[in-house]
C-alpha cells in the first residue's frame, strides 16, 4: 500500500534532484537551512569556569540547535592524558562523540599548551587519540590534510572551515602553508561556499600586555585571507574576548572605515579577527589597540548563526547575568539569563530575505501564496524558467518572476533560494 507520506517523500526527492540540477547548471549554491555553531578557546586548568561555559552552551545553543563546536586551542594545560580526561569529563553534558566527522561534532586547532610548549614530546599521539575525527580530514580529498590532525578542513552546508597550527611544536607541520593556500583557493572557486572561516591559536593581532602580535598571522592576512575573502579568523591565546574592525591590510594596519565600529557589517572588503580566549582559564586585562571594535575580559563563548547571506554572532558572557550580577561558583548556575558582551551581523550581497516585488503578495519566493517557500514554489519557477512575462507584470511572482523584471531566470531562483523553508 502506498501511503500519502510515501508519495510526498517521492515528490520531495524529485524536487531536491531538480534543485541540485538547476543550482549546478546556473552556478548558484543549493538551498541550506539556517544553522549554528559554537566556538571558544583556552580551557587549560580552568575546569570550573569551563563547566559554567558548558552549562551556558547547553542553555543558549543546545545539542538539537547547534551543528557542532569548534575550539581555537589550549584544550589542556600540558597535553597530558589526565588533562584531556578532565576536559572531557567537564564537557560530558555536551554529549560530543569525539570520533564522528560526518558530520563533525567537535574539532579544534592546536594551542601551545596542548604540547606543554613542546615539553610534552608525546603530545601528538595523545592529541590524535583524543580527536581522531580530524586526523587527515580534508574538505577536498585531493588536498591532503595532516595525518596527526594538526591542520585540516571541513565543508559544512554553505561554509568552509580550515584549521591550522600556529604554535608549531616541535616544528611547523610539513606542507601546512601549501594546504592553507590550496584549500582557500579551492573554496574561493567553490560555488557552494558562501562563508569562509580559518581557525588557529595565536591571534595575528593581540591586545593585552601578556601577548604580542604574531607576525606569521599578519602575513597570512595579507597573503591569503584578504585574497581569498575569508570572513572570520577564529583565534584564542589571549584570555579575553576581542573583535577587530574589518582589517583591509595587516602590514599597513588599516580597516574598512565604512564598517568600522558597526554592528551591521555590509559587503565589507576586510577580514574580521575574533579572539575567543575565555573558555575557562585565567583572564588577561585588555589594552587599547588600533584594530579593536569590541574588547572585554570575561569568560565566554561564541554563538554563531548562519542564514544564507547573513551571519550573526553573539558573544555570551558566562561570568555575569544580564542584570549585572555575577554567576558565581555554584554548579550549575542558578539562572540562565547570561549577558551578551557583543553582538553583530555580517551581511553579504542582497539581504537574506529580499523584499517582494511591489505588486506581489505574501512572502518573497512564495509563488503559490500558501505562506511557505518550498518545493512547490520551486516547481512553478522551474516550469516557467526563461519565459518572458507579458507586461504589466502585476502578480508576476505567481509565475516565478519574483523580482518582477519580466523574465523568469536565475535572479528569481536566488530569491526563492534565500527564502527557502520560511
Amino acid at each position: 500500500m502506498v501511503t500519502r507520506s510515501m508519495k510526498l517523500s517521492k515528490i520531495s526527492a524529485v524536487v531536491i534532484f531538480n534543485i541540485v540540477t538547476i543550482s549546478l547548471a546556473i552556478g548558484l549554491p543549493m538551498p541550506v537551512k539556517a544553522w549554528k555553531f559554537v566556538d571558544f578557546g583556552d580551557v587549560q586548568t580552568g575546569i570550573n569556569d569551563f563547566k559554567q561555559n558548558v552549562f551556558a552552551i547547553n542553555t543558549k545553543v543546545p545539542a538539537g540547535v547547534r551543528s557542532f563546536i569548534t575550539m581555537t586551542g589550549d584544550v589542556t594545560t600540558d597535553g597530558a592524558t589526565s588533562s584531556w580526561a578532565n576536559f572531557k569529563t567537564a564537557a560530558a553534558p555536551l554529549n560530543i562523540d569525539w570520533s564522528v566527522n560526518n558530520p563533525f561534532q567537535f574539532f579544534s586547532a592546536v594551542g601551545n599548551h596542548d604540547s606543554n610548549n613542546g615539553a610534552n614530546t608525546g603530545w601528538m599521539s595523545i592529541w590524535t587519540g583524543n580527536l581522531p575525527a580530524q586526523v587527515s580530514f580534508s574538505a577536498y580529498s585531493d588536498i591532503l590534510a595532516d595525518p596527526n590532525g594538526r591542520f585540516g578542513s571541513y565543508k559544512y552546508q554553505n561554509a568552509i572551515f580550515v584549521w591550522v597550527e600556529s604554535p608549531n611544536y616541535p616544528s611547523k607541520p610539513p606542507n601546512q602553508e601549501i594546504f592553507l593556500s590550496n584549500t582557500l583557493a579551492r573554496a574561493a572557486a567553490d560555488t557552494q561556499v558562501i562563508w569562509k572561516f580559518v581557525l588557529f591559536h595565536y591571534p595575528p593581532f593581540a591586545c593585552t600586555s601578556q601577548k604580542g602580535d604574531w607576525s606569521p598571522g599578519i602575513a597570512w592576512i595579507d597573503n591569503y585571507f584578504l585574497k581569498y575573502k575569508i570572513d572570520l579568523i577564529l583565534t584564542g591565546d589571549s584570555h579575553l574576548y576581542a573583535r577587530s574592525c574589518p582589517i583591509t591590510s595587516g602590514a599597513s594596519k588599516t580597516c574598512d572605515t565604512a564598517n568600522r565600529g558597526k554592528t551591521l557589517i555590509t559587503n565589507t572588503t576586510g577580514v574580521i579577527q575574533l579572539t575567543s580566549g575565555g573558555g575557562g582559564t585565567g583572564l588577561y586585562p585588555p589594552n587599547n589597540c588600533w584594530w579593536v571594535d569590541k574588547i572585554t575580559s570575561t569568560h565566554h563563548f561564541l554563538d554563531i548563526d548562519v542564514t544564507g547571506n547573513s551571519l550573526h554572532v553573539i558573544a555570551w558572557d558566562t561570568d555575569y547575568y544580564d542584570d549585572g550580577t555575577p554567576v558565581g561558583t555554584v554548579q550549575p548556575p542558578a539562572k540562565t539569563n547570561f549577558r551578551k558582551v557583543d553582538e553583530f551581523t555580517i551581511q553579504k550581497g542582497s539581504a537574506a530575505s529580499p523584499t517582494p516585488s511591489p505588486a506581489g503578495l505574501g512572502k518573497p519566493g512564495d509563488a503559490n501564496e500558501d505562506g511557505i517557500v518550498n518545493g512547490a514554489d520551486f516547481s512553478i519557477w522551474l516550469n516557467n524558467y526563461s519565459k518572458i512575462i507579458p507586461t504589466p507584470v502585476t502578480n508576476s511572482h505567481r509565475n516565478g518572476d519574483f523580482n518582477s523584471d519580466g523574465v523568469v531566470n536565475g535572479a528569481d531562483f536566488s530569491i526563492w533560494l534565500n527564502n527557502y523553508g520560511r
